[in-house]
């Protein structure tokens, strides 16, 4: 500063030191051209990277929804898969349980024709045990008239 030729009161000395100190904070503290450029080419840098980035966003976008219309359309085809195999099982069972009365009337009727041959079995045994009988008796009276005879 040139010198002046008018007096400074203490409080002009102070206002003006206090006005010096901000400029040098200002001068220290302020950008210049070549650090605005260099902030101007990260800036653009960084917003280049940020549209990739949504581009890439927006494909992700795209397969999660066509993965999950497959999910979807995989999710009814198991709902309907199993839907048929319950129909089917239960259809099987209805079938089973048909059979298993069938077998238990078949099971019934071999034990009535069991006991049926048993019974048979035991009345021919009698009745081949009486006509054994009845032959000794007609042996012994055919061997006494021949006897008688003689």
């Amino acid at each position: 500063m040139p010198p002046s030729n008018t007096k400074q009161t203490a409080g002009e000395s102070q206002t003006l030191g206090e006005i010096l100190e901000i400029v040098q904070f200002i001068k220290d503290n302020a950008a210049s051209q070549v650090s605005v450029d260099k902030l101007d080419e990260r800036v653009s840098s960084l917003e280049d990277k940020v549209s990739s980035l949504d581009d890439k966003v927006s494909s992700l976008d795209s397969k999660v929804s066509s993965l999950d219309s497959r999910v979807a359309a995989l999710e009814n085809a198991v709902i309907q898969g199993f839907a048929e195999m319950h129909r089917r099982f239960s259809q099987v069972d209805t079938e089973l349980d048909s059979i298993y009365r069938e077998l238990e009337t078949i099971k019934k009727e071999l034990q009535q024709l069991d006991k049926r041959d048993a019974e048979d079995a035991n009345a021919l045994a009698h009745d081949v045990l009486t006509l054994r009988e009845r032959l000794e008796q007609l042996e012994q009276r055919l061997r006494q008239l021949e006897l008688a005879r003689a």
